[in-house]
């Protein structure tokens, strides 16, 4: 049986990373403690955050150093460094499949109808010899055409792009280009964090931590694509299951995902406009029109059929549109420069909606438009338990970077 364990550098990276994870979400719970340590924000939100953070340090180091891989004709055997031990015999073994970040290993034990799997990290030592023993050892009719296209991947690397360079630096220059894009990954989830955790200390911070983090965010996309380029296709935008090159897919969902919380959190306070549509559409665009540019052309061929080029276009923008309606409301937000115009209202009733979280509701008299004679909104709690029934809440109404109108209820 042979046996591998994880390659010195990537235990290096491990450490390095579970440092900056712990003393990120550290600081991050640091500073809901300074600012009220009895407050339902510390122990609501300050501290699953740091448990998160922490828990997330301890299984990285615990894959990195305890984690091992064992295979040969008696079997497979792999432990992921915190659960026990996956084995299976290579007559259970069904099939295989792969991503950036693990080798995925099907396989059907007796008497159970649904084939299970397990996943095995690609920074386990020589793991390329692994996948290709494991590959030789699986006949699964729906990976055929998966392997080939991974065949002809590996033949045009080795000899057309790449073609002036040994062997050993093809493998140097794909492996520096995974770790590129697992850099990227971190920076995007750190980036991502940090920016929804600092929205709580907006207003209570000495430096505009929630802006430095948003403009990292929106700057996200140009540098990912940035990136593609500068590789000269090493580097895609999305790959295939089974693929040698590494892609910033997962890193630019991470930041999607952080524009859509923002979204949600800032959606509310936004009256309907077309021009929400309108600059949605443009960054879409924007988007597409420089993914396009930055991309290989052999990725923008997609299947090589008319049907996967459309596929690969649409996939794109629904992941593009995600990011761009998030970006349009936050930066129409936190980039105003306008003065308010403050309206005074009456407050006809107050009602708190529980659901999978909790919301808070005003119904005001007369509406800012001065056409509707009374209108339920979304406050914020503090403007919840400010604004009693009968008294006056003020709408602080915003013209919006973006010329999309934007406001915010208070009692004063």
């Amino acid at each position: 049986m042979q046996k591998e364990v994880f390659k010195t550098k990537s235990k290096v990276t491990a450490v390095i990373v579970a440092i900056a994870i712990t003393g990120i979400f550290g600081w991050l719970f640091g500073l809901f403690m300074k600012e009220n340590p009895r407050s339902i924000e510390t122990w609501a939100i300050g501290l699953p955050l740091f448990t998160l953070g922490l828990t997330l340090s301890v299984f990285c180091l615990l894959e990195a150093f305890r984690s091992y891989l064992l295979y040969g004709e008696e079997g497979i055997e792999y432990c992921n460094g915190f659960s026990k031990p996956k084995r299976i015999s290579l007559d259970e073994l069904q099939s295989v499949n792969t991503n950036d970040y693990y080798i995925f290993v099907y396989y059907q034990k007796p008497g159970f109808i649904k084939p299970k799997s397990f996943r095995i990290s690609i920074s386990i030592n020589n793991i390329s010899v692994f996948y290709e023993w494991i590959l030789g050892k699986t006949e699964n009719p729906i990976l055929n055409k998966q392997i080939e296209n991974f065949n002809e991947e590996i033949e045009d690397f080795r000899y057309n792009r790449y073609d002036n360079l040994s062997e050993d630096e093809q493998e140097a220059l794909l492996r520096r280009a995974r770790i590129v894009t697992k850099i990227l990954w971190y920076a995007a989830l750190l980036t991502g964090v940090t920016c929804i955790a600092s929205l709580f200390f907006i207003n209570k911070l000495p430096f505009p931590l929630f802006r430095i983090s948003l403009i990292a965010c929106l700057a996200s996309p140009l540098v990912l694509f940035a990136v593609m380029k500068i590789s000269k296709g090493l580097i895609r935008f999305n790959t295939a299951n089974i693929s040698i090159y590494p892609s910033v897919f997962s890193a630019f969902s991470i930041i999607s995902s952080v524009m859509l919380i923002l979204l949600l959190l800032f959606v509310d306070e936004v009256i309907g406009s077309m021009k929400i549509l309108y600059w949605t559409a443009a960054v879409d665009a924007v988007l597409l029109i420089i993914y396009m540019f930055c991309a290989d052309s052999e990725e923008l061929k997609g299947s090589g059929k008319l049907l996967g080029k459309i596929s690969t276009v649409i996939a794109c923008l629904i992941l593009f549109t995600m990011f761009s309606v998030g970006a349009v409301f936050s930066f129409n937000k936190e980039f105003d420069t306008s003065t308010p115009e403050i309206i005074a209202t009456k407050v006809l009733d107050h009602k708190v909606s529980h659901g999978k979280s909790t919301s808070y509701y005003l119904t005001v008299s007369p509406w800012i438009d001065g056409k509707t004679e009374s209108k339920k909104i979304s406050v914020s709690n503090k403007a919840y338990k400010e604004c009693v029934v009968g008294g006056t809440a003020y709408i602080h109404l915003y013209n919006g970077a973006l010329g999309i109108n934007w406001y915010y209820v208070s009692r004063k």
